[in-house]
């Protein structure tokens, strides 16, 4: 499995995220915090991936410029991540909040991110629904259709 589309990727898939959230009539608060945390994990991962410790702290009230700010942010590091590491698949150590020490392949850390990012934006489409929006489609299958 190759991650070179992944950058290009979380960039359409958050960005269209955040739009259909910014026009639902009745959104719940709690797909704000979801957003923030979708991205502060690829944040947090990335971090993870370079060898650097990384504590997020962002606030629970984040804009939603803070927010784009942070998918643009997040694109073009995983891009430039991914250009270092070319076709190699190093082990990563790494600690995580409850301070346990693991160590797993780069290619299984970025299939982490993935998923996971797709599992929340699961969860805010739900909330987009139920607060009378349209969700967006962010499946990665409409992603490569789209933009081939």
């Amino acid at each position: 499995m190759t991650f070179d589309k992944l950058p290009a990727y979380l960039r359409w898939a958050n960005r269209r995220t955040l739009d259909s959230m910014q026009i639902a009539p009745n959104l719940e608060p709690r797909a704000w915090e979801i957003a923030t945390h979708l991205l502060e994990a690829e944040w947090l991962w990335l971090e993870r991936l370079q060898g650097r410790v990384c504590n997020i702290s962002w606030p629970k009230q984040v804009n939603p410029a803070q927010l784009r700010d942070a998918v643009e942010r997040n694109a073009v590091a995983y891009a430039d991540y991914l250009a270092r590491l070319a076709n190699s698949n190093p082990p990563i150590t790494y600690t995580n909040s409850k301070g346990e020490s693991f160590t797993h392949l780069a290619q299984d850390i970025l299939a982490q991110v993935f998923s996971h990012g797709a599992y929340h934006r699961g969860q805010i489409a739900m909330l987009v629904k139920r607060g009378g929006g349209q969700p967006a489609m962010t499946d990665y299958i409409f992603f490569i259709r789209e933009t081939r």
